[in-house]
Order: C-alpha cells, then sequence, then structure tokens
C-alpha cells in the first residue's frame, strides 16, 4: 500500500531542533576560546532545520463504512529514519441510525 501522505516526523524534527539548540551553545562558550575562522565557520553551518527536510513520516488511512451506520477510521503511520510509529482504529456509530444498515437491504 502507498502512502496516503507524508508529513513532517515530529521525532526527527525535534531532534535535529535540540542538536541546533545544543551547538549553539557550545558556540557560546566557545567564542574567543578557538580560532575565530572555526568559531565563524561552526556558526555559519549550524542553521536551525527546516521542517520539511524531515518529511518522512508515512502515513496511511482508511475511513470507511457510512453505508453500514458506523464510520470506520483506520490510521497507521511510521518514520523510516527514527522508527516512531503510531496506529490505531476508532469505530462511529452516526447519529440517528438507530440499527445498523445490512448490506444488500432492500428497506
Amino acid at each position: 500500500m502507498s502512502a496516503s501522505n507524508i508529513a513532517v516526523c515530529p521525532r526527527c524534527l525535534l531532534r535535529a531542533q535540540d542538536a541546533h539548540q545544543a551547538e549553539v551553545k557550545v558556540l557560546v562558550t566557545a567564542y574567543g576560546t578557538i580560532p575565530a575562522e572555526e568559531w565563524a565557520a561552526r556558526v555559519h553551518a549550524n542553521r536551525p532545520p527546516e521542517p520539511r527536510q524531515f518529511r518522512m513520516f508515512a502515513e496511511y488511512y482508511e475511513i470507511s463504512g457510512a453505508e453500514t451506520g458506523t464510520v470506520t477510521v483506520d490510521y497507521g503511520a511510521k518514520c523510516e529514519t527514527c522508527g516512531l510509529e503510531l496506529s490505531f482504529r476508532n469505530k462511529y456509530r452516526i447519529p440517528g441510525i438507530d440499527t445498523p444498515v445490512r448490506r444488500g437491504d432492500p428497506s
């Protein structure tokens, strides 16, 4: 099955943001203690992460069942980079439908 959507992986983005902030702290304390060229190069290289770089969270979903009176929502997602995954299935009765509708019932 192909993905229904490719979203930004929240874990990968958070890890990249944390790494960026950690390097900022290192560079603040390193100012004046390492050669100016090295410090400037590291500052230049330490750009904040762009969320679009982390579009690797494949989402799969399906919504079905309205004709039966109960709507089923299936959702699954996984990041192949960090392994973050989530899946669930929920069923919702349509308000105003007292009994389940049987397929093929002419009434």
